[in-house]
């Protein structure tokens, strides 16, 4: 422990930890020195939650549905005038869509929807959707609704 540095402080790495608001830096002598707070109890359930939910559903059926999604959502987009830049090959596809209008700047398109609470963000001049496993066809839907809006 004398060779790893205390990058972090904290009031439970300390040995003096109820003498704020100025703390002594005076490391605790065991490895809770490098315990510098209260622990993110609310992030731990939720992470525990997601995990549980990813092992339910399990790796294929997750990779399938989220495929089938962004494959449906490309080929919409390319009917709305729009260019997909993510590569939709064999082995190559994700869940990240990147695409550009060719008549409205992407700036317009994030704007647009984010005014309907549909969060994207604009990436060098693309838009960038990150759908998952627990989105649906009908959220898409939106984006594309509002997309074919911007085609003018």
């Amino acid at each position: 422990m004398e060779h790893i540095k205390v990058s972090e402080w904290g009031w439970k790495s300390v040995t003096a930890p109820y003498t704020s608001p100025v703390y002594r830096l005076e490391p605790k002598p065991d490895a809770s020195r490098y315990e510098c707070g209260t622990l993110n109890t609310c992030g731990i359930y939720g992470a525990a939650a997601c995990v549980e939910f990813y092992l339910q559903a399990g790796k294929k059926n997750v990779e399938q549905q989220l495929l089938k999604l962004t494959d449906w959502f490309c080929n919409e987009l390319t009917h709305l005038g729009c260019k997909v830049f993510s590569p939709r090959g064999p082995e190559e596809k994700s869940g990240i869509v990147s695409f550009y209008h060719t008549n409205r700047s992407a700036t317009d398109i994030v704007q647009a929807l984010a005014s309907e609470r549909i969060i994207v963000v604009e990436r060098a001049g693309r838009i960038r959707v990150a759908p998952h496993y627990y989105n649906t066809q009908a959220e898409l839907e939106r984006v594309l609704d509002v997309v074919s809006m911007c085609r003018h």
